[in-house]
């Protein structure tokens, strides 16, 4: 059934959600029990209870699951290349990546995220392992990048945030020095 823990409530089939809702990613979302539930153009994914529109079916990078901060993955300095963002929720920002990244006092990070930007908009956040925003780059062009110092030894949670529904590819590079 459908647990709750810290204010965050899961699911693992539609059953376990109240109501016309369905389970996506292990959250209770707008859903369906058959194609009549969706909109023009959608039909009902019945395992998990969601309208497909064509995203839900999108393959998700190797990384999954890591949409929130606190299922980062740790990621080593280095190119990373092909990753991918299947943005299918309501809000966009379910479908994050998020990557931990281990820095010592005053080292530098410095990432670029590259992709483009008519196939999806992404934006690029750094946050502490408390979820404290420390950097951002949030330009509407292809490509964002941030460039951070360490004041502190600490893991830094780095989170590829689609801006809207969609998928895109997408090259993650960065150097710690």
């Amino acid at each position: 059934g459908q647990t709750c823990s810290n204010g965050q409530c899961t699911c693992d089939v539609p059953v376990d959600c109240p109501g016309l809702q369905g389970c996506l990613d292990g959250l209770c979302v707008q859903g369906c029990r058959q194609d009549a539930d969706c909109a023009a153009g959608q039909t009902c994914e019945a395992e998990r209870g969601i309208c497909d529109d064509g995203l839900v079916l999108c393959e998700d990078d190797e990384g999954e699951p890591n949409n929130f901060p606190w299922e980062a993955i740790a990621l080593a300095p280095g190119n990373h290349d092909g990753l991918r963002i299947c943005a299918i929720a309501e809000a966009p920002a379910l479908s994050a990546d998020c990557w931990q990244i281990s820095l010592g006092s005053d080292q530098r990070l410095q990432a670029t995220v590259r992709f483009d930007h008519e196939l999806l908009d992404l934006d690029v956040f750094l946050f502490t392992q408390s979820i404290v925003e420390v950097a951002a780059s949030l330009s509407r062009t292809d490509d964002e990048s941030i460039d951070f110092t360490a004041p502190t030894d600490a893991p830094f949670l780095l989170c590829v945030v689609p801006a809207a529904r969609g998928s895109v590819t997408y090259d993650l590079r960065f150097t710690v020095r």
